[in-house]
């Protein structure tokens, strides 16, 4: 800026305009390359069933609780899973093994609900909460699905929840909610005969 004193003695000043990149386009940017990245990714980890040993603990339709508007039922268990993926794409366990639950999911209301499997607790036998580990869970669903999932009405998904567990604990149930804000329902399950 630059200040000068005229003929009549007034004050003139210029100021020279700074331009600016909107902060928007750089987001554009991020975001544009963040979804080209989650497309190759997708395509490219269509992620075999997690291997490990399966117990005779699943509890099966009969045994479904409700949340909401939502119905849960455990189809499988999955105990020591070591690796969850495939030979490009995937996840192992930081400490312990994981278990990987599968669940039907059925959307019982006259509405649309989106499911995330984030809002799926497993319990352990001291009766503490497990989070589920979302990288994992990705790397078990070939489709997503369990991920942000909205279901129409009457609609029903399979979807595989995988938890961290150390080998000192075992999950004994799940707490399954339809939203972040429901109450919850616990699914135990049954002892490995």
């Amino acid at each position: 800026m630059t200040a000068s004193i005229g003929d009549n003695g007034s004050v003139s000043t210029d100021t020279q305009e700074r331009t600016y990149t909107p902060w928007w386009g750089f987001a554009l940017v991020v975001l544009a390359g963040l979804v080209a990245i989650g497309v190759f990714v997708s395509s490219a980890s269509k992620a075999p069933l997690p291997k490990g040993v399966t117990h005779s603990e699943v509890v099966g339709k009969q045994q479904a609780v409700q949340d909401g508007k939502l119905e849960f039922a455990v189809e499988d268990v999955r105990r020591q899973v070591s690796e969850i993926g495939d030979a490009y794409f995937g996840t192992s366990p930081s400490a312990g093994s994981y278990t990987v639950v599968t669940l039907s999911v059925h959307n019982t209301s006259d509405e649309a609900v989106t499911f995330d499997g984030t809002y799926v607790m497993g319990l352990d036998s001291t009766g503490s909460r497990v989070p589920s580990d979302r990288e994992a869970q990705y790397y078990a669903n070939e489709d997503g699905s369990g991920m942000l999932t909205t279901l129409a009405p009457g609609v029903e998904i399979r979807t595989s929840i995988a938890f961290q567990v150390p080998e000192s604990e075992k999950l004994v149930g799940v707490e399954v909610h339809d939203s972040v804000f429901s109450r919850g329902a616990t699914i135990l399950f049954k002892a490995p005969r």
